[in-house]
């Protein structure tokens, strides 16, 4: 059953009016205010700081990451059990208004920055509509300021929210349960598979570790520049490329803009050269222009590139500690040089990568394994939420 039909049958002829959040027949917004990082302790009274809504929080929660001290909860703004928790500040227009829903026993301290809705709907089906298409159109007239994005209390009073049955209390909370129950449902899965991709990172960290670890009189070593050649990249700005597809491959994880020439071609062990990303390991399989970087090229007799790759990746750290001088960070291809690198057969080279290679698609890859599972259930779970929150759209805008 689609979601609208199911929606149809859900109301089954009940009406749906689109009240202001802020009337006295469904709740009222109360500011955060006082609560400081600085004010943290081990264990007392709940709190929530607007940042960590961004961080840390999902669409409800039943505990707390932080505390503050009973004395300070005393002259706190205190919300309630069932009150939702909206970070008012953001440096986007997308992000501003994230809202958790605190489903906790106790009241909790709240910080400037944010502030609470306390309602009579149910506080999952409010959270969720937060997260709506209908709420995210609607926010963007009350949405100010510059540098940082904010939407006020009272801007947030006169947002339109759906309340199934407003006339049949115990049908309308009946209805907002059955929603949350199919929305829950897909968060609830998703986070399933972000918990086991997590856990595969993990297993997969510690089997390359396994697989790249050589004891000295186990294999035969060399500095890296004994069986690689290093060659820099081509200096080029964007205004200088000409249109094509080929990947500009520079100081970062991911390509900067397109050429319509390349330097490198085939398999390229890549390592990039200065900025924040300096010392960052790369590979590609696909014609590139190299620029603010330099490639590796080991030999063909000793050597696999991809064997090379995860070698150098698996040292990522270390890399990024050569770094060196001020302003703008370098790493220079003499220190990569004297790396050591273990040099086991071609054979069992071969063997590793292809043990590496089905960890890494499971894990990072974007058209297959798990990211791309997860992609598509929260791409489901947005439309589904979206099509249950949607109802009748109203009939005029808010003021």
């Amino acid at each position: 059953m689609s979601a609208a039909n199911f929606l149809k049958k859900l109301l089954d002829g009940a009406e749906v009016d689109w009240i202001p959040m802020g009337d006295e027949r469904v709740g009222t917004f109360t500011r955060g205010g006082g609560l400081q990082k600085k004010d943290f302790v081990e264990s007392g009274v709940g709190c929530i700081h607007y940042g960590q809504i961004y961080m840390h929080y999902g669409t409800y929660t039943h505990t707390t990451k932080s505390f503050v001290s009973n004395e300070f909860a005393q002259k706190a703004r205190m919300a309630s059990p069932g009150d939702v928790v909206i970070a008012t500040t953001s440096e986007n227009d997308e992000d501003v208004c994230k809202a958790v829903a605190w489903l906790g026993d106790e009241k909790i301290a709240i910080s400037s920055d944010a502030c609470f809705y306390s309602h009579k709907l149910n506080p999952k089906f409010v959270s969720y509509f937060f997260q709506s298409e209908q709420f995210q159109k609607q926010k963007i007239p009350y949405i100010t300021g510059t540098k940082v994005r904010r939407v006020n209390a009272d801007g947030l009073a006169k947002i339109l929210i759906p309340i199934p049955c407003p006339g049949d209390p115990e049908r309308s909370m009946a209805i907002q349960g059955e929603i949350v129950r199919i929305l829950d449902s897909f968060t609830e899965l998703t986070a399933e598979l972000t918990a086991e991709l997590t856990q595969r990172k993990k297993q997969y960290n510690h089997y390359r570790d396994q697989l790249l670890t050589f004891d000295e009189d186990e294999v035969e070593w060399k500095t890296l520049g004994d069986v690689a050649k290093f060659r820099r990249g081509t200096a080029i700005t964007k205004k200088q490329t000409k249109k094509g597809k080929i990947p500009v491959v520079a100081n970062g994880p991911i390509s900067t803009y397109s050429h319509g020439q390349h330097n490198r071609d085939g398999e390229t062990v890549v390592v990039a050269r200065s900025g924040a990303y300096a010392g960052y390991v790369s590979y590609w399989n696909q014609p590139i222009f190299l620029t603010d970087a330099f490639s590796v090229h080991p030999a063909s007799n000793l050597l696999l590139p991809k064997f090379v790759f995860y070698l150098l990746q698996n040292k990522q750290r270390q890399l990024h500690d050569m770094k060196k001088g001020a302003g703008v960070p370098h790493v220079r291809v003499k220190e990569v040089e004297q790396y050591g690198i273990p040099i086991p057969s071609l054979t069992e080279q071969a063997n590793i990568v292809a043990i590496l290679d089905k960890f890494d698609t499971l894990t990072t890859s974007i058209s297959e394994g798990l990211p791309r599972e997860i992609e598509l259930r929260e791409k489901q779970y947005a439309y589904y939420r979206d099509q249950l929150l949607s109802f009748r759209k109203p009939d005029a805008e808010p003021a």
